[in-house]
This record gives C-alpha cells, sequence and structure tokens, in this order.
C-alpha cells in the first residue's frame, strides 16, 4: 500500500480528534458525576507526557532548520520522530480510554454472562470442558498464559516497526484501526457488560482475582480513580481477540511476518477463551469489531 490510497490529512485529523475527544468525555463526565483522579498519578502521568513532547518538539525544531539538510540524518530523525509521536498519542488514548471503561462500569447496567454462556452451547461450544481439558495440560496452559501477555509487546513492536518503513500509510492504518476498535469496544461493552466466564463458573484463578474492580465499581463505592492502576475490564468483546486479528491483518504485506503473526496471534485468541476467562461469543464479536473497523478506516480515509 503507497500513500497516495490514504488521506493523510484525514487520518491525521481524525486519530488526533478521537484522542481529544475521549478526553473531553472524560473530562465532562467526572465533573457531572462528582468523581475525581488521584492528584498525584495524574501529575506524574502528565509530566512523563510533556517531557516526551518537549523531546518530540526538540527534534522537529532540529528536523526543519535549515542547515540540517543530510538527508540520510534527516530521514532517521524522521523516523525516531514519527516513533515518539506515534507512541505519545497511544499511551494518552489508552489511559482516557481505560478512564471512560471504568465510568462506563460504573454505571451498573444489567449483566449479560447468563445470555452469552447460552449463545455459547447454542453454538456448540462447551467453554467448563475445554478450560478443563487445558488444566489437565501444564505446559498448554503456560504456553497459552505467556503468548496471552504478549498483546502489549506486539502493539508496541509493530508501531516501533511500521515507523520505520519508508511509507507511513501502515502505520496510520494501524493507529486508526486500533482507535476504532477500542471505540466500538467500549460503546459495545457498555451495552453488554460482563463478567466472564472464570465468575459465571466460580473459578479461582489468579487472573480473575487481580481484576477486583469490577464489583466496587458497580457498587458504586469507588469514585476516585488511580491512572496508574487501571485494569482490562471489558469481557464482550474482547479486545485482546480484536487486538489478535488487527496484529494479523496489519502485517499482511510481508508473508514472513504474516505467518509468525498469524501463528502467534491464532494462539492468542484461543488463550483469550482460557486465561482471559472469555465466552467465544466474546472472540468472535471482537473478530466482527475489528473487520468493522478496518472496513470503516478504508471506507472514510481511502483519497
Amino acid at each position: 500500500m503507497q500513500d497516495k490510497y490514504f488521506s493523510y490529512r484525514k487520518l491525521n485529523r481524525f486519530i488526533l480528534g478521537s484522542v481529544f475527544l475521549i478526553i473531553a468525555v472524560d473530562a465532562i463526565w467526572i465533573i457531572l458525576t462528582h468523581r475525581s483522579l488521584v492528584l498525584s498519578s495524574f501529575i506524574s502521568f502528565v509530566a512523563g507526557v510533556s517531557f516526551f513532547c518537549i523531546i518530540c518538539k526538540i527534534l522537529v525544531t532540529v528536523y526543519r532548520h535549515k542547515k540540517f539538510r543530510d538527508p540520510v540524518q534527516k530521514d532517521s530523525l524522521k523516523k525516531i520522530i514519527t516513533i515518539l509521536h506515534a507512541f505519545i498519542l497511544m499511551v494518552i488514548y489508552v489511559k482516557a480510554v481505560c478512564l471512560l471503561e471504568y465510568l462506563l462500569i460504573a454505571t451498573n447496567q444489567p449483566l449479560v454472562d447468563e445470555k452469552l454462556d447460552l449463545l455459547d452451547k447454542l453454538i456448540g461450544f462447551n467453554w467448563l470442558t475445554v478450560y478443563e481439558w487445558v488444566i489437565r495440560h501444564p505446559l498448554i496452559e503456560s504456553i497459552l498464559r505467556l503468548v496471552y501477555s504478549t498483546m502489549i509487546v506486539q502493539a508496541s513492536a509493530i508501531i516501533l516497526f511500521l515507523s520505520l518503513l519508508k511509507s507511513s500509510s501502515y502505520l496510520r492504518e494501524f493507529l486508526s484501526v486500533l482507535i476504532i476498535v477500542v471505540m466500538l469496544t467500549l460503546i459495545i461493552s457498555g451495552f453488554f457488560p460482563a463478567q466472564g466466564t472464570f465468575a459465571r463458573y466460580g473459578i479461582h484463578q489468579a487472573s480473575y482475582l487481580n481484576v477486583n474492580d469490577f464489583d466496587i465499581l458497580r457498587s458504586g463505592v469507588m469514585s476516585v480513580f488511580d491512572i496508574e492502576k487501571f485494569q482490562g475490564l471489558v469481557s464482550m468483546p474482547s479486545f485482546h481477540a480484536a487486538s489478535g486479528f488487527l496484529f494479523i491483518y496489519i502485517l499482511r504485506f510481508s508473508r514472513i511476518l504474516f505467518l509468525i503473526s498469524l501463528l502467534l496471534n491464532g494462539i492468542m485468541i484461543f488463550a483469550t477463551l482460557i486465561i482471559g476467562g472469555h465466552y467465544l461469543v466474546d472472540v468472535i464479536a471482537g473478530g466482527i469489531v475489528t473487520g468493522a473497523s478496518i472496513l470503516v478506516t478504508h471506507t472514510l480515509f481511502k483519497r
């Protein structure tokens, strides 16, 4: 894919606009519901982001300086700026989205676990049977647990790799699709909140016990949020599954990388069921969300 296929301005405006929109929604919601953030964590986060923004601004100034003419050095510096810019945007966006996730869960909408479990059974999938089989094979469980934990590492590596390509189309496409995936995931999870299979079947997995903010939020007890301690609480649709499908898709331009990603993320998507405590319909919904996000990106931002 070449740059001519995507509108640079449209994509940039969408990415920046999405980040500021989520931040605005968070701020208004917190004010209206009389909630707040842990000040020390918030100041620490803002200071860290500001530091990297200053670094990025300095590098941009150097890049634009008339005495800085060496084409090789300019190309290298441009890639560094692209990487920094992408990471800064995603760090801010992830924190803002996590805060919105907490605010949505605190609305205490009716849980849909019973319906999701029923849908699994209607399509012939028995989660408990699969879970018990995996637990009886410790090596398989260990592999699934390890691969399941690679989502953030994969996302970071992909951003880094795509930033180094001559064309920035893939990076802009990746960020745009990812932002839409997150938006759709949040909206759907707000209407269809679920605790997941561990709670449904009374299984005391360590990964489930660590996600202990869900019930506290729904009870209305938590009114102060610590942005350094956000937990992943969305069950339906599965964000891990949606990310896995996206990682496979975005590396389609390289046969080797595509095959590696297909194997790795195929395992991660399956691990989402067992290690993440998701229903099969959560995983299917994650795939649909990614497909819809790709379609929206190509419809809105192609020249």
